[in-house]
């Protein structure tokens, strides 16, 4: 098992309350599990996020400073924005 490191921290009434409930629905033995697996999903999204910026975003804006004429103006864009918005579900909008 890795090493482990006491670290105190102060959460915010309803943080604390959630990983309580966590805790208490069996989900979780002990509130350093929760937080543990919170972290953990923390950093999975921090490198999914660095790999999309690194290749994703780079691919694209490299596309773009090798031919200019293949952007799309920003009007454009947001146009498309407000039109997938506009049609959204019921259901999303009413959470």
């Amino acid at each position: 098992m890795a090493e482990t490191s006491p670290f105190t921290v102060a959460l915010p009434d309803d943080l604390a309350a959630l990983i309580e409930a966590k805790r208490a629905a069996g989900d979780y033995a002990t509130a350093a599990d929760v937080i543990r697996e919170g972290l953990a999903a923390l950093e999975d999204r921090d490198l999914a996020l660095e790999t999309w910026l690194t290749t994703e975003v780079a691919r694209s804006y490299d596309e773009f400073a090798a031919d200019p004429a293949s952007g799309i103006p920003a009007e454009e864009v947001m146009a498309r924005i407000r039109a997938a918005f506009d049609q959204r579900p019921a259901k999303i909008l009413s959470r």
